[in-house]
């Protein structure tokens, strides 16, 4: 009671005196100034306002006006029936009157988590644990990351990425740079393609075309992708995927850094016989010379007299008979092409020249 008797009286002197009031201090700072009266945590400190259920709070609505407006109280729990005036005491917390209804202190009636524009005073981490977050939204850049970083299509539900307003469902638009996709997955490697099973799940696959592969065009330039046949000396580490599979076949290059691509330039092909036995003894990569394999011709063999020949032929002391059809017994005869027809200086089917290109 001496107690109460005694703030009682520093109460009155302090509010006489100054029209301002001190707890535990001689210079109160505003009209209440309450000073921790002790700081060694010995005793509690702080300020507790009245306790009360949210249906103790809601049995005193008529005790709420206008006058009563500030007033702060802790509600213990939620109204079980709010009224009008403790609509927003849903648990526990403090709570003010506003002069019409109770409000969340820190929250108001507005519960949304933004309230304007701001900057973020340093990293900040939101732990979900268990929860959801989630946005909704009707607008076509409904959510944004620096306006076309990332963007959220709402409206149309789709994503862009270097475009705040995507026209498919994931847009990627990277201007005029190259590299706008990185997958890495451990599958990835020069010249692969991203392909899917029948689950839609995607890898890095070879295509068609693998490295090592020959193809021809129809044209002189040489498509992306592929190196002229033509015999070069090439960078072993640029293109390392090619060399592991041809290594130094058609050529060492330098002996170290680079090796030689196959020349195919105004040659056939012919399949590596591979053991078969139609063409032993060949490695692959391998030239083979032209060649005619052996065979007779039939020349009419006079008896006695003369024959004749079609051929224009020279004799074996080197004279040219010309169209000389007479055949002279005990000499033999020389028989060339021509002078009419397709003949030269090497044998050769017909033919169309192309481009060779090789995958690398």
């Amino acid at each position: 009671m001496k107690k109460n008797i005694s703030v009682a009286a520093a109460l009155f002197f302090s509010t006489a005196m100054s029209a301002q009031v001190g707890i535990n201090s001689t210079s109160p700072k505003a009209t209440l100034d309450i000073t921790a009266k002790t700081t060694d945590g010995s005793k509690p400190e702080g300020i507790i306002a009245p306790r009360l259920t949210g249906d103790q709070i809601k049995s005193a609505d008529a005790q709420y006006g206008s006058d009563q407006r500030g007033a702060i109280v802790y509600a213990l729990a939620a109204v079980s029936a709010a009224s009008t005036k403790t609509a927003n005491i849903t648990g526990e917390g403090y709570y003010f009157f506003d002069g019409n209804i109770w409000q969340k202190i820190g929250f108001g009636s507005d519960t949304s988590i933004y309230k304007g524009s701001g900057s973020l005073s340093g990293n900040t981490i939101v732990a979900q644990n268990a929860n959801t977050l989630s946005f909704t939204g009707t607008a076509v850049n409904a959510f944004s990351v620096d306006g076309n970083t990332l963007s959220v299509d709402d409206a149309n539900h789709r994503i862009g990425i270097g475009t705040a307003a995507p026209s498919v469902a994931l847009e990627i638009n990277n201007g005029s740079t190259a590299g706008a996709i990185k997958i890495a997955d451990g599958t990835q490697a020069l010249n692969k393609v991203l392909t899917s099973d029948g689950s839609g799940t995607a890898n890095w696959q070879y295509s068609a075309m693998p490295p090592g592969a020959v193809i021809y065009t129809a044209s002189g330039t040489v498509l992306n992708g592929f190196l002229e046949c033509n015999g070069a000396a090439v960078s072993r580490t640029t293109y390392s995927v090619l060399f592991s599979l041809i290594g130094t076949t058609y050529g060492s290059g330098d002996g170290s850094t680079t090796f030689n691509l196959p020349d195919l330039r105004g040659e056939f092909v012919r399949s590596w016989d591979h053991g078969r036995g139609v063409d032993s003894g060949r490695n692959l990569g391998s030239l083979q010379n032209h060649m005619l394999q052996n065979h007779e011709h039939d020349i009419p063999t006079p008896t006695g007299g003369t024959g004749s020949g079609r051929a224009a032929h020279s004799d074996d002391n080197g004279t040219n008979q010309g169209g000389n059809n007479n055949l002279i017994a005990g000499r033999y005869y020389t028989y060339s092409t021509g002078p009419s027809g397709n003949y030269g200086t090497e044998t050769r089917p017909s033919n169309v020249g192309l481009t060779a290109m090789i995958r690398y």
